[in-house]
């Protein structure tokens, strides 16, 4: 899990180094800060928004100034024990993973909310899916116990997902000093849902023979561990992210993250 979070962290750092020429400034920023109707306010930081996804969807796929294309997304390795799942005595290790169409999420619903301009404070919500997502492991070791069911086995693991979607609400604090923008993230909810669920795992139980059928009671299973442990993933997925996002952004200029990239992709380069 802190690997994969290094790979995120060393991306964002090569982003923000690139040579800054961009088509957002504080100027822009204060002013839409400033509008004096709170629609029209909201409205350009959605437009505004939008715009940074789109761009940053591009770099995910194609890449940009030296950043790798991150889809597919590769690790090298992850290991996941209770302390970061919600099901008591669990543990994945996880070998040689690619994470496959993330770059086609889409957005629906995202709405901000101007709450406060002294400070500056916005509510922002949005639900965020990918039609189809493809994970693939060249091996993996599973220790797992809920419900009643012990799940155990070594091997390889394709999973496809379909429609996973995240429904998301954050609290942001903005702070302008100088030419930077600065975030603080006071307030996370995050829940996770998907559709359905369609494993091809091997060596689940040690046992090649058992694992087609174990495959078919997870695609029931899992969407059922999803609604059973509702509450604890949410309080998982929220406070994770919360945590993640405010070190990483305690003392970055977000402007001098995003500007290279919505640059070049408003600009035509991705």
């Amino acid at each position: 899990m802190h690997k994969c979070w290094w790979v995120v962290t060393a991306v964002l750092i090569a982003v923000a180094g690139c040579t800054l020429a961009g088509s957002i400034t504080v100027e822009e920023i204060q002013e839409i800060i400033n509008k004096s109707k709170v629609s029209e306010r909201n409205t350009l930081f959605e437009r505004l928004l939008l715009r940074i996804i789109d761009a940053f969807r591009k770099l995910m796929s194609q890449g940009f100034n030296g950043v790798p294309p991150l889809d597919p997304l590769q690790i090298d390795a992850i290991t996941l024990d209770d302390d970061v799942i919600p099901v008591p005595g669990s543990q994945i290790e996880l070998v040689g993973v690619t994470l496959s169409h993330i770059s086609t999420f889409v957005m629906d619903n995202l709405t901000v909310m101007t709450l406060s301009l002294l400070p500056p404070r916005l509510r922002i919500r949005f639900t965020v899916r990918i039609p189809e997502l493809d994970l693939r492991a060249d091996h993996y070791d599973l220790n797992l116990s809920a419900m009643g069911y012990d799940i155990f086995g070594a091997g390889s693991i394709k999973l496809k997902s379909g429609n996973p979607r995240l429904r998301v609400s954050m609290l942001f604090g903005l702070r302008i000093e100088g030419l930077g923008l600065y975030l603080n993230l006071q307030q996370t909810q995050i829940n996770f849902n998907l559709d359905t669920f369609e494993p091809n795992i091997t060596g689940l139980f040690n046992n090649d023979a058992s694992s087609a059928f174990v495959s078919k009671v997870l695609a029931e299973l899992v969407p059922t561990l999803l609604t059973h442990y509702k509450e604890n993933i949410t309080q998982f997925l929220s406070e994770t992210v919360h945590e993640a996002a405010n070190e990483a952004f305690a003392d970055m200029n977000i402007l001098a993250l995003i500007l290279p990239v919505l640059s070049a992709a408003e600009a035509g380069v991705l």
